[in-house]
């Protein structure tokens, strides 16, 4: 028997689509998220059996845990009935960035050529898996 337990760490992006459909209506937007680092773990336990002095076979079972928070998304397509509607849209409109913290006071103002501020939301993101195999030592 064995374990092994190690930290990971993803970068990459995803795609969010969205319908909203009423009478006479409807409407579609697909956002991209990405920036930012994944973190997390990786975990496995399994059982090794040796044939031999120089071979042996396993099997394990695993698991990936991560956390992602990107720091940027944009609307990169938006229709209504069939229309497109990014020309339309201010830069404001079309993307936020993520943050941990910010403040917002009775004063501020949204600057329309500037990309919208909000706190930072994180996904998880995880797998289990077996793997089972034939291991030659040399």
């Amino acid at each position: 028997p064995y374990a092994r337990f190690g930290m990971v760490f993803g970068y990459g992006s995803f795609t969010i689509e969205q319908d909203y459909e009423s009478p006479g209506n409807y409407d579609y937007e697909r956002y991209l998220f990405d920036g930012g680092i994944a973190v997390g773990y990786s975990a496995a336990a399994g059982v090794n059996f040796n044939l031999g002095e120089s071979y042996s076979v396993f099997g394990e079972v695993h698991t990936i845990n991560m956390s992602y928070g990107p720091t940027h998304a944009e609307i990169v397509e938006s229709t209504e009935n069939g229309t497109d509607q990014l020309p339309g849209m201010t830069i404001n409109d079309k993307e936020v960035n993520f943050v941990d913290n910010y403040t917002i006071t009775s004063t501020s103002q949204t600057n329309p050529n500037q990309p919208d501020t909000d706190l930072k939301m994180y996904f998880p993101f995880g797998s289990i898996g077996f793997n089972f195999g034939f291991r030659m030592n040399f």
